[in-house]
């Protein structure tokens, strides 16, 4: 079978991906706090944190109210200063959660907790109305602090129900651990994902663009619009039992992927396939009175199903 010149394309950007996870991994060039500092002591949570992230938080750079202990980082703002959340993480678990605006006054809570040892702390702030949520200062790898941190992290971020009015972007850059998103209500849902294990229930969103190295991703909910999907390998699967999205596109190197659609959608396909399987369970006619879906997509190798919601 002859590739189209766009296939060529993802192949290449796949291929990037791959790269830019193993650059992700590289080192943790830092300014460390004193050894003797007791935020770096086991139990601590500075280990290989830079020292100027504490000072801009003394200095009042970052909107926002922000503590940090022994045990761990919170951080907190108005909820009606964002319409852009940001997260950046590596490790750990880390549990993302919509309540009720009574149960936060209104604002955005994000708690850290480290357990078993030293750990970097979180870097939290605001610019404009995005909210910033980082593993550590600067972003940087593992493999630079793995050497002598060997604490355990889990982040908790609570969202009021009100944000959903003004919610534009949620992201989330995953480089291992597991990630569960509950409720989320927003415009969009980006996802990049370099390992681990990823998990949304609840979702409403106009789109969602995916991009994933490996790992396992689900994603449960309502898509109204478009579903963009870019995977090099592992396990994705999407169930949207209420309502079809308008367009479904991307492209698919190996491993596997689940299409789940409510019963009466009508699939439109355009699949260019190099190898691997395309099973479509649909069944349904383009014609009638379902949603209908153009689904656009590229693969080179792996297990596409397209199927009925349960």
């Amino acid at each position: 079978m002859r590739l189209r010149t766009n296939t060529y394309v993802k192949v290449a950007l796949i291929l990037l991906l791959c790269l830019l996870v193993c650059s992700f991994f590289g080192g943790c060039m830092r300014t460390s706090l004193p050894f003797n500092s007791p935020l770096f002591m086991p139990g601590g949570v500075v280990s290989c944190m830079g020292q100027q992230a504490l000072e801009d938080v003394a200095d009042g750079m970052r909107s926002g109210s922000y503590e940090t202990t022994t045990e761990g980082s919170h951080f907190e703002v108005d909820a009606d200063e964002v319409s852009f959340i940001e997260l950046n993480w590596l490790a750990g678990e880390v549990s993302v959660n919509v309540v009720p605006d009574g149960d936060t006054g209104g604002k955005i809570l994000v708690d850290e907790v480290v357990e078993g040892g030293s750990a970097p702390v979180m870097v939290c702030g605001t610019g404009g109305d995005v909210l910033a949520i980082d593993y550590m200062e600067g972003r940087q790898g593992l493999a630079g602090c793995s050497a002598n941190h060997f604490g355990h992290k889990n982040l908790t971020v609570q969202l009021p129900a009100s944000l959903a009015d003004r919610l534009g972007v949620f992201e989330l850059e995953a480089a291992s651990g597991r990630y569960d998103l509950t409720g989320l209500a927003c415009e969009a849902l980006e996802l990049g994902v370099a390992s681990g294990e990823v998990n949304v229930a609840g979702l409403t969103a106009e789109r969602a663009d995916l991009s994933v190295a490996s790992g396992r991703v689900h994603v449960q909910g309502a898509i109204a619009n478009k579903i963009g999907l870019d995977q090099a390998s592992g396990d994705v699967s999407f169930s949207l039992p209420d309502t079809a999205p308008a367009e479904v596109m991307g492209s698919m190197a190996s491993g596997s992927l689940v299409l789940e659609l409510p019963a009466d959608t009508r699939l439109s396909v355009d699949m260019d396939k190099t190898s691997g399987s395309f099973n479509n369970e649909l069944a349904s006619p383009v014609t009638g009175e379902g949603q209908p879906c153009d689904l656009s997509f590229d693969m080179i190798s792996g297990n596409f199903t397209a199927r009925p919601a349960a």
